[in-house]
C-alpha cells in the first residue's frame, strides 16, 4: 500500500496588490538538473501581480528536494508549491485551476521561457475587453538540441494556425471562462483536448502579436519523446473524435485540425497498436461524416501531413 502525502508550500510576500492579475498553473515532473529556466523566470516575477502554481507530481525526491530549493530561494515572489501523484500533467492542471485565484490563468511548462514583462503589461491595459475569455499571444521555438532557433516567431492570426499548433502555453484564459473546464488524464494532446472542450471557437477571443513564449523542444526528457507517453495520442484521438460529432458549424473545422494533427502525430510516432488505431478512426471519421465534411477530412489531414515534413508540430 502506498501513502501519499500531500504538501503545500505557499510563499505571498509578493507586492502590495489587493490580489494577482494572473495565476501561472506549472506542472513538473522527474525534472531534477533541469529546472534552470523555471528558476530563471520565478526570479522575474518577485514584486509582480502574479502567483505561481508549481503542481508536483511526486516520482522522485531529487526533483522535489530542487523544487523545495527554489521556493526557498524565492520567498518574495508569489508561489504556491503542491505536491501529489497526479499522473499525468492534466491532472496537476485541474488542481492548479482549483487553487489559482488570478483573474487569468496561463500553463506554462518547468522546461520553456514565458516573457512575463510583455504578458503582465498587456493584461494591465485598461484597453483590453472586459468581454474576452481568451487572448492568444506569439511565440518562439527553440531547440536545445542544437541550441538554435527553429523560428525566430511564429506568427499565427487564426483559429486555423492555433489549431496546427495548439499549445495552450502561448494562451491566456479568463479564470472565470475556464471555470468548469478540466483536462482529460491523458499524457498527450490533453492541451488539445482542453481546448475542444472548451470549444475555443464559440469564445470571445483575441490574437496579441506580442511574444507570450519560449517554447524548447529537443528535450529527450520531455513526454513528446516518450514512447508510452505519444502512445496516449490514441485516447487524445477519440476524444476530439467524439468532440467533433457533436461541434456546430463555428467549432467543427477547428476540431476536425486537432483531430487530424492527432491521427498524423499517431501514424508518424506511435507503437504498432496506436497506428492501427489512429487509422482505424481516421476511417471511422470519414464513414460517419460523409459528403463535403469527410472531403474536408482528407483534405485538412493531408495539409497537415505535408506541413509536419516541413515544421515541427507542438
Amino acid at each position: 500500500m502506498v501513502i501519499v502525502v500531500t504538501t503545500i508550500i505557499n510563499s505571498m510576500n509578493y507586492s502590495k496588490h489587493i490580489g494577482p492579475m494572473l495565476s501561472a498553473v506549472v506542472p513538473v515532473a522527474l525534472m531534477a538538473n533541469q529546472l534552470n529556466l523555471l528558476e530563471a523566470w520565478v526570479k522575474e516575477c518577485k514584486g509582480k501581480p502574479i502567483e505561481i502554481l508549481l503542481m508536483h507530481d511526486l516520482y522522485d525526491e531529487a526533483t522535489s528536494h530542487e523544487l523545495r530549493e527554489l521556493v526557498a530561494n524565492n520567498l518574495e515572489s508569489n508561489i504556491i508549491f503542491l505536491e501529489d501523484k497526479f499522473g499525468s500533467p492534466g491532472q496537476a492542471r485541474n488542481m492548479g485551476i482549483e487553487l489559482a485565484t488570478g483573474e487569468w490563468i496561463a500553463f506554462w511548462d518547468s522546461d520553456d521561457m514565458p516573457n512575463i514583462e510583455i504578458v503582465l503589461e498587456i493584461l494591465q491595459k485598461k484597453s483590453l475587453p472586459r468581454e474576452l475569455d481568451v487572448l492568444i499571444g506569439q511565440y518562439k521555438v527553440f531547440d536545445i538540441s542544437k541550441n538554435i532557433l527553429i523560428n525566430k516567431t511564429q506568427f499565427d492570426s487564426s483559429l486555423n494556425d492555433v489549431a496546427f499548433n495548439p499549445g495552450v502555453w502561448r494562451m491566456l484564459f479568463r479564470r472565470s471562462s475556464i471555470r468548469d473546464i478540466r483536462f482529460p488524464q491523458f499524457k498527450m494532446a490533453e492541451d488539445q483536448n482542453f481546448l475542444s472542450t472548451l470549444s475555443l471557437p464559440e469564445k470571445n477571443y483575441s490574437f496579441s502579436n506580442s511574444i507570450f513564449y519560449t517554447y524548447y523542444v529537443g528535450n529527450f526528457g520531455q513526454l513528446t519523446s516518450q514512447k508510452s507517453a505519444v502512445n496516449e495520442i490514441l485516447d487524445g484521438a477519440r476524444f476530439t473524435l467524439t468532440k467533433l460529432k457533436n461541434s456546430n458549424v463555428a467549432a467543427q473545422g477547428f476540431n476536425t485540425i486537432l483531430f487530424s494533427r492527432q491521427i498524423i502525430t499517431g501514424v508518424k510516432k506511435g507503437s504498432s497498436r496506436v497506428k492501427i488505431g489512429c487509422l482505424f478512426l481516421f476511417f471511422k471519421a470519414l464513414t460517419e461524416n460523409k459528403g463535403t465534411f469527410a472531403i474536408a477530412i482528407i483534405r485538412v489531414t493531408f495539409s497537415i501531413f505535408l506541413k509536419s515534413r516541413r515544421r515541427k508540430l507542438t
